[in-house]
């Protein structure tokens, strides 16, 4: 293979090196006599050491613009003393950002970077995993340090409103997704803002019309609320709120309103009366209409109450270098992304973003069809078509690896229109596309049910919206009190997930069944894809009764006959065997529980492990705190029902089923139900998640001969 000789595009003399390949043929490749900086090498791609030769590859002129670097920082800062600018660039990077200098942990450090991007630093102090972006204000420095957006070091309505509204008129031109055919009605009640005398007033949409467009505000209420509407106050708002009455973050709302020239805002607190329970069960119905149809809504997402303001002084830190034109930050990765990525879609990773860890602003999150998030960081925008910060622009947030949040907007999960009907409930043509709905609705409860409630009992409620959008989307059925009746099997294998919440766990009320009844995070059993699944378990019967006209609204009565394969056990308790030192507890609690008990059910003489759905305590005084139908005793009978199994092996073979491949059984979750006397069925009380394969204790759980001895049964669930 022959190479003509050329000019380097590094700009040094170009020279040939003979590469042994694994054919026979020899590869000659460019090179070039090396970098000036063997440490950092010139930050361009290289590797990091030379041929045998003593020539160095010259990657450039094959076109390569990656490259990666791990070097220890001692010998980078030795290289700057010698007059390297590159070393002394990622040297006063590392200081600035740091605050100082720090001990890096075994002087470690690792870059990535492109040419025409930034440049990546990565390392790690005390075992902690920390970040750094060098960029270029403008331009480039022509290596591997590009140009980067600039975040602005102050934020406030108005320039909010000025960014916002070239971010809106670039949706509203290019984004089909995030469009309307027509402006959509108004709420029933707004707030105006363009009142002659200049004073907010609340009115009822009537009075100007009905098709009006309207900002919606995404906040935390906090301790500080101290300007509702009521009952007694409702006529003097429609007067007139004087603006040194509305709390802070109301009042930066309705300036970035008038700013983007939207003369409409609708905030809860105002256009809902909070005292009249007709009224809010009237208005909580009609959430999906109230975001979905804004123009916008505007998220507070640092502030913790209404006293704090919408936007917030800025605390990510641009550095600016000492080298012309180079500066440094903590990327987004280690900030503002966890609002999108898919590690960190818990309530525990919130603290920067507080509104982001509550459950009505999930709801709010998921309905808009564009949302400013104006965080302590930057303000970042979210729409159907994508995600974008000021410190990375369009497009940076919009992996695969988004949380289920970003995902369910992104609307790239959603199946193509139902095919006419198969003749079954779960056909070849509509079960797939069914539960591809179902998988995303099973991922949205286990982030949603992490979020923190001032009023637990509004779970229901606050995720209403969410159910009515997904009703139209497949056959999944009637809504039963949170879950569907279509897959039932699947949605009901959830289990209380052990976290920061273990102390208050408690029952709701609601029907036992539903992930609604209890105050705790839950997690599902994934099963991908329905395929995979065999179950004999069957909904005979379901009735539910409902405490407002709202059909996926909270519930007053239900009650489920289920029939499927039984066995017979007895509860057994145990003191918690990890509370003390096990980091599955003390991730979640922050705290070792003590006296919490875990819970087994003894069947034909062996113990197996089950997930209670109220946690269970071994000290008088916690119990005392339980109400007394979530307190389970020694002995207690309970009747084990299975819910599906999953099978390994060909989808071809799973799907006509047969085939000696599919005969082995992965997972297979069973209820324990316990009789109420009381109530005259059964209330569910538990999971079991048996399986043929190691659980977090390091401890297997086989079904063994059981399932040949279990008999199907019928069953009342309330």
């Amino acid at each position: 293979m022959v190479i003509p000789s050329s000019a380097s595009t590094s700009g040094q003399p170009q020279s040939l090196s003979v590469l042994p390949t694994s054919r026979t043929v020899a590869m000659a490749v460019p090179t070039y006599d090396g970098p000036k900086c063997h440490t950092c090498v010139d930050l361009m791609p290289n590797e990091q050491f030379p041929l045998g030769n003593g020539k160095w590859v010259d990657y450039r002129a094959q076109g390569r613009k990656n490259f990666s670097l791990d070097v220890f920082v001692e010998k980078v800062r030795g290289s700057a003393d010698k007059g390297c600018n590159n070393c002394a660039i990622i040297v006063e990077a590392l200081d600035s950002v740091e605050g100082g200098r720090v001990e890096l942990d075994n002087d470690f450090l690792s870059i990535m970077a492109k040419l025409g991007g930034t440049l990546d630093m990565s390392y790690e102090v005390n075992e902690e995993l920390r970040y750094i972006q060098v960029f270029a204000r403008q331009g480039g420095t022509g290596n591997a340090i590009g140009p980067a957006p600039v975040v602005a070091t102050k934020m406030n309505p108005s320039l909010a409103a000025t960014r916002a509204r070239s971010l809106l008129d670039e949706c509203r031109d290019s984004h089909p997704a995030c469009g309307v055919a027509e402006i959509p009605p108004m709420p029933r009640r707004v707030v105006y803002l363009g009142s002659d005398d200049g004073m907010p007033r609340l009115i009822e949409t009537g009075e100007r019309g009905t098709r009006e467009s309207y900002i919606a505000l995404s906040y935390c209420w906090g301790l500080a609320q101290t300007l509702t509407t009521t009952k007694e106050t409702y006529a003097a708002r429609t007067a007139g709120i004087p603006w040194d009455a509305i709390p802070k973050t109301l009042g930066e709302a309705m300036e970035f309103a008038v700013a983007l020239g939207v003369p409409y805002i609708w905030i809860d607190a105002l256009c809902i009366r909070q005292d009249d329970a007709a009224d809010w069960a009237s208005e909580a119905a009609k959430m999906k209409d109230v975001y979905e149809n804004a123009l916008l809504t505007l998220s507070a997402t640092s502030a913790p109450d209404v006293s704090a303001g919408v936007f917030l002084p800025r605390t990510k830190l641009t550095h600016r270098l000492h080298a012309a034109n180079v500066s440094a930050r903590r990327p987004c990765n280690t900030t503002h992304e966890k609002l999108f990525a898919y590690a960190n879609d818990h309530a525990r990773d919130m603290e920067s973003y507080p509104a982001m860890s509550r459950g009505w602003i999930f709801q709010e999150r998921l309905l808009s069809r564009r949302m400013l998030y104006c965080a302590h960081d930057e303000i970042i925008w979210e729409c159907r078509a994508g995600i974008t910060c000021e410190c990375s622009g369009a497009g940076h947030h919009g992996g695969p690896g988004v949380n289920a949040v970003a995902k369910y907007k992104r609307q790239d999960w959603m199946p193509p229109p139902p095919p006419p009907p198969s003749g079954g409930p779960h056909g070849v043509e509509g079960g797939g596309r069914d539960w591809v709905v179902m998988s995303m609705w099973m991922e949205l409860l286990t982030a949603y049910t992490h979020r923190e409630f001032t009023q637990y009992s509004d779970r229901l409620v606050a995720i209403s919206g969410i159910a009515k959008k997904f009703a139209p989307l497949a056959g999944l059925g009637r809504y039963l009190g949170g879950v569907w009746e279509e897959f039932l099997p699947a949605q009901l294998a959830w289990a209380r997930f052990p976290g920061e919440r273990a102390r208050a766990s408690r029952r709701l009320g609601g029907p036992t069944w539903s992930w609604g009844s209890v105050d705790q995070p839950v997690a599902y059993q994934q099963v991908i894809p329905w395929e995979r699944v065999r179950t004999s378990f069957k909904l005979v019967h379901s009735l539910v009764v409902l405490k407002t006209e709202d059909p996926t609204g909270p519930v007053e009565m239900a009650r489920l006959t289920i029939s499927g394969p039984r066995v017979n056990g007895r509860l057994k308790m145990r003191p918690n065997r990890l509370a003390e030192n096990d980091i599955y507890y003390m991730t979640y609690a922050g705290q070792g529980h003590a006296d919490s008990l875990e819970v087994f059910v003894s069947i034909e003489g062996k113990e197996y492990l089950m997930t209670a759905d109220v946690c269970q305590w071994g000290s008088a005084a916690m119990r005392a705190e339980m109400q007394p139908e979530e307190v389970l005793g020694n002995g207690d009978g309970v009747s084990c029902v299975e819910l599906y199994q999953t099978v390994d092996g060909d989808p071809d073979n799973i799907a006509r089923g047969v085939g000696g491949d599919v005969s082995l059984t992965v997972r297979f979750p069973w209820l324990v139900l316990r009789w109420s006397k009381k109530e005259n069925a059964y209330r569910r009380v538990g999971l079991i998640d048996w399986s043929n394969r190691e659980d977090y204790k390091s401890e297997t759980q086989p079904l063994g001969a059981i399932i040949s001895r279990a008999e199907r049964r019928r069953f009342d669930i309330v």
